[in-house]
């Protein structure tokens, strides 16, 4: 099995990542605090033998405001289906091909 194309939005540091890695090595590159541990992580979260387990401090920064506006649904007594609909989500993606 080789994995043809990975998406990431909303882990950690990347709001938004695609690679396509290469038939042979594909080496991950940057500078410090560009999102390479976070993109290793995702894979280990997904793929690894634990399942995936994630903490709030996994999500990206940008999705912080839907768990406060969630909260708030959630405090005004909202379904319980509108309060997890507003909640982000880190999700293996539809264009995930193997």
């Amino acid at each position: 099995m080789r994995i043809q194309k990975v998406r990431v939005q909303g882990f950690r540091l990347i709001e938004d990542a695609e690679i396509m890695p290469e038939s042979g090595s594909t080496g991950i590159v940057g500078r410090n605090n560009s999102g390479k541990t976070s993109l290793t992580d995702v894979f280990e979260r997904f793929a690894g033998d634990g399942g995936a387990k994630f903490r709030l401090e996994d999500f990206s920064a940008g999705t912080r405001s839907r768990f406060l506006e969630a909260k708030e649904l959630r405090e005004k007594g909202e379904a319980p289906e509108k309060v997890l609909a507003t909640m982000p989500r880190i999700t293996d993606h539809p264009d995930l091909r193997l």
